[in-house]
């Protein structure tokens, strides 16, 4: 089995498992016997050999660089941030993998399935689509693909993200967080330590900041203008967790999905097959999943090699 092959079983196993996503809200349920190493441990072992190469690869990042030089990557830049932290001093080859490791499955994960389910809302949406497609061709052209220097000329495909990533909502349960002093919510006391679960699915659909919340409006994230973003509601999103244990992946991502998006948007029109429908009901799992449907693929651009 090759590298790719192994992250896709990874990646379709804890999406399929009920019992992951349990885990992942109650770690206790590590510790029970058999149904801790069918929803924890057998995941870890199959993540080793992903641990293996990110270890491998900082360790090449790390060859003839001095800590007093200017780094030139992530590995670089974390080990000259942390190496005077005594926290994490003695450990620091083994935090170093354990974050590498983290940016880059995290990274992956929420990128594929967001677009995923960008692909299906585009098919169910189609003037969204065809939106999207001509600001593209219009700001970008079609001789090139669009890259990170385009995204503020493309305002309304930014939104459109956005709203995908609000209505699709593919984490609707942030991890666990402690209170970190005494507070009050809604009129109920919440002590210091506290173990809270901010419930991101609510806030997606429940915050006034996003009125008509069942519909899928990328306008909202837009001033009336429709090319300024909309601050507060863009401040509000949190598809990515919320606190400081947000997902890792987040900065990848973020950058993934707008060029995976934009890129397919311009060359390709995606649509629902004959007679049927586009199913936006997610696949209950810890990482939403969208309904397995085929779509309809045509090339609108063929200039781009």
């Amino acid at each position: 089995m090759n590298f790719a092959d192994r992250i896709v079983e990874l990646f379709e196993t804890v999406r399929g498992s009920k019992w992951t996503f349990v885990a992942g809200t109650f770690p206790w349920v590590a510790d029970i016997p058999l149904i801790g190493d069918y929803a924890v441990h057998r995941h870890f072992r199959k993540l080793q050999p992903f641990k293996d190469y990110c270890q491998d690869e900082s360790k090449k990042c790390m060859e003839g660089y001095s800590i007093d030089q200017e780094p030139s990557c992530f590995v670089q830049a974390y080990v000259q941030k942390m190496q005077n932290n005594e926290a994490v001093k003695n450990e620091l080859e083994i935090q170093c993998t354990n974050v590498a490791t983290d940016f880059f499955l995290a990274g992956m994960e929420t990128t594929s399935t967001s677009l995923q389910w960008a692909l299906r809302y585009m098919a169910a949406y189609p003037d969204v689509q065809e939106k999207c497609r001509q600001e593209i061709l219009s700001a970008v052209g079609n001789e090139r693909l669009p890259s990170l220097a385009d995204k503020n000329t493309l305002p309304y495909t930014n939104a459109t993200v956005l709203e995908i990533q609000r209505h699709a909502n593919i984490i609707p349960l942030n991890v666990f967080h402690k209170a970190t002093c005494d507070t009050h919510i809604g009129g109920h006391p919440i002590p210091e330590g506290t173990l809270v679960i901010g419930q991101i699915h609510q806030v997606h659909i429940a915050d006034p900041v996003y009125p008509n919340p069942e519909e899928f409006q990328p306008e909202r994230f837009l001033q009336k203008d429709m090319k300024t973003p909309n601050k507060e509601a863009v401040d509000r999103l949190s598809p990515f967790s919320i606190g400081k244990r947000q997902c890792a992946g987040e900065g990848m991502a973020k950058v993934e999905l707008f060029l995976g998006f934009a890129g397919l948007m311009q060359r390709y029109k995606f649509s629902p097959c004959r007679g049927e429908k586009i199913d936006l009901t997610p696949v209950p799992a810890m990482v939403q999943q969208p309904q397995q449907q085929l779509l309809i693929v045509e090339e609108v651009n063929a200039n781009l090699i």
